[in-house]
């Protein structure tokens, strides 16, 4: 492997069954997938390198009994087209509103997580027509990956973009084994759950060309950055937010501060997950996920 070169992975496999279909955004092909029937459902995955729907293989499968489950993967990420481009809020934002009023066409329930919660939290405040309900995991933009991203980011940024330094940075940043010490050290609290499945998925996510470092590299330097603050105190819509108590890193340290911001948010910890309890604790999960949309839905 010519580490100065881009890694060129096999293309992904559909792992959540239902349809799959392309939206074109102002931002690129998007690929999502569809299943179930009932009031709209959209699952969109966090920001990190090997990002995917892949990330609600554990979830569709419940969900989809009584909704109709969109599940997207952002533009630069996944199967969707990657562009030469800087990946800020603003784009993640304009795909995902042009995403629910083209194609889903009605006011949807948002699961969502990480960085991607604190873009939810945007539209739900200037668009709130769209959103019905937001479940956010892990969320950031309170505390964590809130500010405002400036020269120095972009500085970063341009190294990453770099025909030759930035393709062997990002080939470290996304080869097997530090996808998989990241996965272990700090999304998942048990070790066991990291599995060469997923790790494979993750790494070919990674690798999917062509452009497949810019997301990334966007979010790693800080350009994708989001501060919902001022937003999500202005939030009237039903919330959810969900944590794992043995998460290394994200916002559970914030919980207070969450709360604070909006009092009308409810919360629930995982006790035996980190940073994923979708995946660690799904069967909980997807229980907890029903129960919450059942309330909200009458």
């Amino acid at each position: 492997m010519n580490i100065y070169k881009p890694i060129c992975a096999p293309p992904l496999p559909n792992v959540l069954g239902g349809q799959q279909g392309i939206f074109r955004s102002s931002y690129g092909d998007i690929v999502y997938n569809l299943s179930g029937n009932g009031e709209p459902l959209l699952l969109i995955h966090g920001i990190n390198t090997g990002a995917s729907f892949f990330e609600w293989r554990n979830n569709i499968s419940a969900l989809d009994r009584c909704y109709s489950v969109y599940a997207v993967d952002l533009p630069g990420f996944g199967m969707s087209e990657k562009r030469e481009i800087v990946y800020t809020a603003e784009v993640y934002k304009t795909v995902i509103r042009e995403f629910l009023m083209a194609v889903v066409r009605k006011p949807v329930h948002i699961l969502s997580s990480s960085l991607s919660s604190a873009y939810c939290i945007g539209i739900a405040s200037e668009f709130p027509e769209l959103v019905k309900s937001l479940i956010l995991v892990t969320p950031s933009g309170i505390g964590i990956n809130n500010e405002e991203p400036n020269n120095s980011n972009y500085a970063m940024f341009k190294l990453f973009a770099n025909p030759v330094q930035g393709d062997a940075l990002y080939n470290a940043f996304a080869s097997r084994t530090s996808i998989k010490y990241f996965l272990t050290e700090y999304i998942y609290a048990n070790p066991a759950n990291v599995t060469e499945g997923t790790v494979e998925y993750l790494y070919n996510a990674a690798n999917q060309c062509p452009n497949a470092k810019y997301a990334p590299a966007s979010f790693i330097t800080g350009m994708s950055n989001y501060n919902i603050e001022q937003q999500f105190s202005e939030i009237y819509q039903p919330i959810l937010l969900i944590w794992g108590r043995k998460a290394k890193i994200g916002s559970i340290q914030y919980i207070d501060k969450f709360i604070e911001i909006n009092p009308r948010a409810k919360y629930y910890v995982f006790e035996n997950s980190a940073v994923n309890p979708q995946a660690e604790e799904y069967a909980k999960f997807n229980r907890l996920i029903m129960t919450f949309l059942d309330d909200v839905s009458k």
